[in-house]
């Protein structure tokens, strides 16, 4: 699971770099990183730091969608 998620990144990275199907790679960034959310909360009742990683997953996602917004490329996604 480790190795797909960092190929995952890896190829969001490299398609918002070159701008060739960003719109898409930006979108399902941010699903990815709003799916990381699931983890932290199960341990938010043991750990009170984890809102942090909540909060900062939030963030990141904000930000992916955001740029997925304003992206040119609309092959796939309108």
């Amino acid at each position: 699971m480790v190795y797909f998620t960092g190929i995952a990144l890896l190829a969001a990275a490299v398609s918002i770099i070159i701008g060739k199907y960003d719109k898409l790679a930006s979108l399902l960034l941010g699903i990815m990183l709003l799916l990381f959310i699931l983890p932290h909360a199960q341990n938010l009742s043991t750990n009170d730091m984890e809102m942090i990683n909540i909060l900062k997953n939030i963030a990141l996602a904000g930000g992916a969608f955001l740029y997925a917004s304003v992206a040119k490329d609309s092959t796939y996604v309108k």
